[in-house]
């Protein structure tokens, strides 16, 4: 009997930048896999989510809703990192929803919005499963560049901040994975940590890998053709099948046991089809005094210098 497992990394269309998987389709090929959940995390990005639950939830697959993100690096902030957030509960969902908005609103750096970690209290992190980003977070980037010493330090710290908090493995094709998979889990063993196992979803085939590099390209603002494009992604970045992703890691059996694990911990429903923004009837409740009497003026007359020319 195969092993379960469940997808818990995956940019859908709607991560502007990358990802090529509709929402609505993806779900039919969680079903063909007979996998029992599937989440979405979309880059910084929650747009689909409503979609994506819909047609889950309709289908009768376990949605996990959570959010590829891009965090600060207060030390560098062009050397940015990211941490893969899941929601646990619902708390955990509005607290994603209110790391988004904050991010875009008040944090923004060069394209993208940013979640600062010191925004994150106790009661907040309690709410997130997180997962540490593989190569893209401060953990695999120290590993990679040699710091097993500042790894270990950032472990700490971010297991110490997230009461659930994992250690993600991949194994996609790049240069270092298999070097940084093996320096994680000894890592994870040394402090007790649990480690998983995700499959970076772009895009549903192995076929559709150049059409995905095109998309990005044109993102990027680049051609194909063009040397100095940026080439992060590789024709492995398919949505696998259960069997697959149990084969590629049969030597971290707990790598798989506990996409499952993660799965069964998330606990979220959304209620659809009413408003869920309150009003009331003394606009100054929810408008500061000015932009409430500011609107009740009226605009301003346009300067005399337009009205003659």
């Amino acid at each position: 009997m195969t092993q379960d497992f469940v997808h818990l990394r995956m940019h859908t269309e709607f991560s502007i930048k990358d990802g090529m998987l509709n929402p609505k389709k993806v779900v039919h090929k969680a079903i063909a896999s007979g996998m029992k959940a599937l989440a979405i995390t979309d880059a910084t990005a929650m747009f689909g989510d409503v979609i994506f639950y819909k047609a889950a939830s309709a289908a009768g697959i376990k949605p996990i809703l959570g959010a590829d993100c891009s965090i600060t690096n207060h030390y560098n902030r062009d050397d940015y990192l990211r941490l893969l957030f899941l929601a646990r509960n619902h708390q955990g969902y509005l607290t994603l929803c209110d790391l988004l908005s904050r991010a875009w609103l008040t944090n923004q750096y060069k394209d993208r919005g940013e979640v600062d970690l010191d925004w994150i209290t106790p009661e907040m992190a309690d709410g997130l499963i997180v997962l540490s980003g593989f190569n893209t977070g401060a953990i695999g980037k120290a590993i990679l560049n040699g710091s097993l010493s500042a790894a270990e330090q950032e472990a700490r710290r971010l297991s110490q901040k997230f009461p659930h908090f994992f250690m993600e493995l991949q194994r996609v094709g790049r240069p270092n994975d298999e070097m940084l998979v093996a320096e994680s889990v000894k890592l994870a063993k040394k402090l007790g940590l649990p480690v998983v196992a995700t499959q970076p979803i772009q895009f549903e085939n192995s076929e559709d890998f150049e059409f995905h590099e095109a998309r990005v390209a044109i993102a990027d603002g680049f051609t194909l053709a063009n040397k100095a494009r940026p080439r992060i992604y590789t024709p492995q970045q398919y949505f696998r099948t259960k069997e697959e992703m149990c084969e590629l890691f049969k030597d971290i059996p707990s790598a798989i046991e506990n996409s499952v694990e993660i799965a069964k911990q998330r606990n979220v429903t959304i209620k659809l089809g009413k408003p869920r923004c309150r009003f009331s009837r003394r606009p100054t409740v929810c408008l500061s005094k000015t932009t409430w009497h500011s609107s009740r003026a009226g605009p301003e007359p346009p300067p005399e210098s337009l009205i003659s020319g």
